[in-house]
């Protein structure tokens, strides 16, 4: 099992644990997959009608500007959503992390919609044009040993960290890509699961 766990309402209650980096693109996934509800069964105390059509998506949206929101303004941060293409943040470079940086691009975040395959060769190869200290990946996907190969001829002395969060259970321990790409890239692998499943253990 992975070391850390947290509940899909935990990741979009907290978001992301960026306190120790300075230089963050975010890798959001937003194949049609990510539309899966993570409300679980009726019977959990946190369903309620309200949370009725809360998806994969959804959460990630919640957790990237709560993340945003959290930071100072001596980070700075890109953004790039992919499915089968990418759509990365409307600016040529990281912005730093202010009040209204995170306020213009909020719209942007929330007018992303799910759909389509997961391919994330070329969000990747963004990610790194922007020369972070940390790539965030969310995903829920499982890549191909061409994107690890990738990852590796980009990042050969790993000075790039990269973090993976990925959606699973109790039963299923995420995306085996997404571990993986953890441990050759020196970061750490979180798994996001639905109420009903998660762990009480952080």
């Amino acid at each position: 099992p992975p070391k850390a766990i947290i509940s899909a309402k935990e990741f979009g209650e907290e978001g992301f644990p960026v306190e120790e980096f300075r230089r963050h693109v975010f890798l959001i996934d937003k194949s049609g997959s990510m539309l899966r509800s993570v409300t679980g069964g009726g019977s959990h105390p946190w369903w309620s009608q309200k949370n009725a059509g809360v998806n994969r998506m959804s959460v990630a949206k919640e957790a990237l500007l709560k993340t945003l929101n959290s930071m100072g303004e001596e980070d700075e941060f890109f953004i790039i959503f992919f499915n089968h293409g990418t759509d990365a943040m409307p600016v040529s470079a990281m912005l730093p992390a202010t009040s209204g940086n995170v306020n213009g691009i909020s719209a942007w975040v929330n007018s992303q919609e799910a759909a389509g395959r997961t391919r994330p060769s070329e969000a990747l190869i963004q990610a790194f044009e922007q020369e972070p200290d940390v790539v965030w990946l969310l995903s829920d996907g499982e890549f191909s040993q061409r994107v690890h190969q990738l990852v590796q001829d980009m990042n050969p002395s790993r000075t790039v960290r990269i973090n993976t969060l990925g959606f699973g259970t109790e039963w299923y321990y995420g995306s085996r890509s997404l571990r993986q790409m953890a441990t050759e890239n020196g970061g750490s692998f979180t798994l996001i699961t639905t109420p009903n499943t998660a762990s009480t253990s952080k």
